[in-house]
Order: C-alpha cells, then sequence, then structure tokens
C-alpha cells in the first residue's frame, strides 16, 4: 500500500513538474528562462527523471548562452552549470563552468562542479578542477570579489579532503573578517572528517 501511495505522490509531482516545464519553456527573457529551466531541471533529476533534467538543461545552456549582456550570461550559465553538476552531469558541468566569462563567478562556478565531483567519488578530478578555480579566483582585481571565490574554492577543497590546500587558499583571502570566514568553514569540514 505504502509503494503505492508513493507511486500515486510521484506521478502528481511529475505532472506538477510538467507544468512547471511549460511555464519555465514559456518565459521571455533568456536569461530568467535559463534559470526556470535548471530549477525544474533539479527537481526532475530528484525525481528520477534524468534523461528529462538533461533535455531541459540543455535548454536552459542554450537560452544562457543567447543572453547577450555579459554580467547576465556569466550567471545564467553559472546557474546551468551547478543544475547540471546536481542533475549528476558532471562532464557537461566542468564544460560550461569553464566557458564562464566572469573570473571569480568561474572559480565559484568550478568550486561546485568540484564538490559534486569528490561526492561522486572522483577526488582527482576534483582537485584538479579546484586548482583551475583557484587560478580563477587569485586573478579576480576586485578585492570582494576575489575573497568570495577564495572563500569558495578554499570550502570546497575542504569538503573534498585537501586540507592543507583548503588552510593555503584560506590565508590567502583579505580582508581579515573574510579570512575567518574562509578558515571557519575548512575547520568545520575537518571537524565533520573526523
Amino acid at each position: 500500500a505504502l509503494a503505492l501511495a508513493h507511486v500515486g505522490v510521484l506521478k502528481q509531482a511529475l505532472a506538477l513538474l510538467q507544468l512547471a516545464r511549460t511555464a519555465a519553456e514559456a518565459v521571455g527573457d533568456a536569461d530568467a528562462r535559463a534559470r526556470a529551466l535548471s530549477s525544474v531541471a533539479i527537481v526532475l533529476a530528484r525525481a528520477g527523471e534524468p534523461a528529462q533534467a538533461l533535455t531541459l538543461l540543455e535548454l536552459a545552456r542554450a537560452a544562457a548562452e543567447a543572453v547577450d549582456e555579459t554580467v547576465t550570461r556569466t550567471r545564467a550559465l553559472s546557474s546551468v552549470a551547478l543544475a547540471l553538476a546536481r542533475a549528476g552531469a558532471l562532464d557537461q558541468a566542468r564544460v560550461v563552468a569553464e566557458a564562464v566569462d566572469d573570473a571569480a563567478t568561474r572559480a565559484r562556478a568550478l568550486s561546485s562542479v568540484a564538490q559534486a565531483l569528490a561526492q561522486a567519488g572522483e577526488p582527482a578530478q576534483a582537485l584538479a578542477l579546484l586548482h583551475l578555480a583557484r587560478a580563477a579566483a587569485e586573478a579576480v582585481e576586485d578585492a570582494s570579489s576575489r575573497a568570495y571565490a577564495l572563500s569558495s574554492v578554499a570550502q570546497a577543497l575542504a569538503q573534498a579532503g585537501a586540507f592543507d590546500q583548503a588552510r593555503a587558499a584560506s590565508e590567502a583571502v583579505e580582508p581579515a573578517f573574510s579570512r575567518a570566514h574562509a578558515l571557519c568553514s575548512v575547520a568545520q569540514a575537518l571537524a565533520q572528517a573526523g
């Protein structure tokens, strides 16, 4: 009886996701459409529909790439990369993350994909991606954006088990209050690792 109830609930959820997909596809603004399609795709992947999720993410990627304005395109591509990673399409997520124009956003997107790789049991690939993420973060000129990007890299390194590298990345964060936050993230990951 419980299994039948679960099947009924799942059918209702999938019907709602079809409505959400239709609504997302109808969004006129390419950036908003990319983000809406990415959101629906994440839920589809979690509901056990990875093929549908990947189809939507291809549409989301095309919408993101069609955005003319650089900052908006960067944000949309970053959303698509994160959604691809959450849907388990890690190779595609990496390609999209590497295509992000803005170095700070690219560093954060690469860090998110690396975290998904580490969780999928691919620590060597995760670390290679985090080296790219750190290089991107260190190339950021704006101090605040650089601090945020380096903090993201440090946290991802810690979650991947590369605690010495995470500490080094955290210690490179300026100003001091941002460095404190980054070091706390590394300490928390270290404590959880045990």
